[in-house]
């Protein structure tokens, strides 16, 4: 006979009174899959009962060296960020209405254990179990998607990367560079555009709505000007400058996973045909860059990208080129010296401004 298994949750909560605060949330996972939770709020405690496959934690994650969000809170640099990403659908995504949602699809593909598998956890959840001095016990337990998931486990790094001259040492021991424009965009991409054909049958989306500028520059912009930006003036223009090379970047990219999820199809239908329609939309808006920005790597990628469909094997035949030439045009792009006129006819989206449970 399966023995249950105990989980601790870390939530931020909001009473009544708007008085919000991190509240442990115990519930136990039962062999039929249900979970008996019990949330203990002001010295009361309220029994729920929720299907499995809310909050998952990875394995791999395990004994870890994650270090959690109230160690970025602490921070004076980065206590506006953290505010926001309590009510963002990063932390609060199994919340609510996509309790019921996220079921639905892990029980359609037979996922035994939304704990352990990697098919969720890598995109939707992580653990805190650092042994970090400063990290509590209260601190400790499953998260959504926090400052870690995409700035890498913290630990080995989180003493130095504020420090002058010290970026370079964090990187080499684990931060992720965001730096490099390439490297961010394409996790961002990873998960948004990461479907596969067998989550898009037990009902995932596609991520259809992702877009580059409208996801990343809005609650989560939080990157900051350097002193020689400031001292050079313009600041509005520079942001447009970068608001269009991030939106020509997303593009190009939305080919590149557009592609990979074809070549990945079992074979003609819905699900290739879907992902054909996105890159074809994608394709249509860099046919309209290279008229305003000509690049010989635009011009490889479109002249690929041309020969995809939604057979499977057409991805397939294209698909490294495409991936070579996704990068190099994206690192061209991100290092040419353009004018913001450039990018003024693009169809840009407005910034979002997206956040959810904000009570």
């Amino acid at each position: 006979m399966k023995r249950a298994k105990k989980i601790m949750a870390v939530r931020w909560r909001c009473g009544s009174n708007s008085n919000c605060q991190w509240r442990k949330v115990n519930f136990l996972l039962e062999p039929k899959m249900k979970m008996n939770w019990s949330v203990k709020i002001s010295g009361m405690t309220i029994g729920v009962i929720l299907i499995a496959g809310i909050f998952m934690t990875s394995p791999a994650w395990g004994a870890n060296k994650i270090i959690g969000p109230k160690q970025c809170s602490d921070s004076n640099c980065h206590k506006n960020v953290f505010d926001k990403l309590l009510f963002h659908p990063h932390e609060t995504f199994f919340n609510e209405k996509y309790e019921k949602e996220g079921t639905k699809i892990a029980e359609k593909m037979n996922v035994k254990d939304h704990f352990e598998d990697q098919k969720c956890i890598k995109c939707h959840g992580v653990e805190v179990a650092s042994t970090y001095p400063k990290v509590t016990e209260e601190e400790k337990g499953l998260f959504g998607i926090i400052c870690e998931t995409c700035h890498n486990p913290a630990e080995d790094w989180v003493e130095l990367h504020d420090k002058k001259g010290k970026v370079p040492e964090a990187v080499q021991k684990g931060m992720r560079d965001t730096r490099n424009f390439y490297a961010w965009s394409k996790d961002c991409f990873s998960c948004h555009r990461g479907a596969k054909e067998e989550y898009f049958k037990a009902g995932h989306r596609l991520g259809e709505k992702f877009d580059l500028v409208q996801y990343s520059q809005g609650d989560f912009k939080h990157w900051v000007w350097s002193k020689e930006d400031k001292a050079s003036g313009n600041l509005e223009d520079k942001l447009k400058i970068k608001t269009g090379k991030i939106w020509v970047a997303g593009e190009a990219f939305q080919v590149l996973f557009s592609t990979m999820r074809i070549s990945e199809a079992s074979g003609k239908g819905e699900y290739s045909e879907k992902n054909l329609d996105l890159l074809k939309k994608a394709l249509a808006n860099l046919q309209n860059v290279v008229k305003a920005i000509p690049a010989g790597n635009l011009d490889k990628l479109i002249a690929a990208a041309l020969k995809v469909n939604a057979d499977p094997g057409s991805a397939k035949g294209v698909l490294e080129e495409i991936k070579t030439l996704t990068q190099a045009y994206v690192n061209e792009i991100d290092a040419s010296p353009l004018p913001s006129a450039k990018f003024a006819s693009f169809p840009i989206p407005v910034e979002s401004s997206y956040m959810r449970n904000k009570k």
